[in-house]
């Protein structure tokens, strides 16, 4: 199979040679930053302990290398905060908990948690976010196991979290479909720049 396996410190390198090659990120390489968006993270500095790399709060030690968004479905989007949202938080109330926003982005952290990701690059967004079909491995951990992967996208819209967009085109395939993939990879693999 000619399917890659991205690591942290080749994702740069990879991205820039093939803009359309499917590629497989790690859980540790990514993190959800709304229902229908990810943030792929830069690689580590060299000779950094990678466990050293989780920070205290949300974000993550490592700095953001790019985006990437859900091709064909919307999710809400996140609540804005408030000027009075400090001190309800000081008194540890939650009052977007049920923000369908909130929602959203939590069933995406749920669905990914400790899953390796295959992303299928179509394009890019006005801002600049790649456009891809995601699909969640079957099992936790660094692999990606085919065996039960299944769209987020239809994950999402199937539980009512996110909507179709029309113009996006029709939803992916519940389940990636290897060969289409496999024969994509061999086929950008032809178009790459030798060294």
């Amino acid at each position: 199979m000619v399917l890659i396996s991205l690591r942290s410190e080749h994702l740069h390198e990879k991205m820039s040679i093939s803009r359309c090659r499917p590629f497989v990120m790690r859980a540790q390489d990514y993190y959800v930053i709304d229902g229908d968006t990810f943030g792929v993270m830069a690689p580590p500095p060299k000779g950094d302990d990678p466990l050293a790399q989780l920070g205290q709060g949300r974000r993550p030690l490592r700095p953001e290398a790019f985006r990437i968004r859900l091709r064909s479905v919307n999710a809400p989007e996140m609540p804005k905060k408030g000027s009075g949202d400090d001190i309800f938080k000081e008194l540890e109330l939650d009052l977007h908990r049920h923000h369908p926003g909130m929602v959203a982005k939590r069933a995406l952290q749920e669905v990914t948690r400790k899953r390796s990701l295959l992303c299928v690059p179509t394009g890019k967004d006005r801002y600049g976010r790649l456009l891809c079909d995601v699909y969640a491995s079957g099992e936790p951990g660094p692999r990606f196991e085919v065996s039960a992967a299944f769209s987020i996208a239809r994950f999402l819209h199937d539980r009512g979290l996110a909507t179709s967009m029309d113009f996006a085109g029709a939803l992916p395939p519940r389940y990636p479909d290897m060969y289409e993939i496999e024969t994509m990879s061999a086929w950008e693999e032809d178009e790459s720049p030798s060294p």
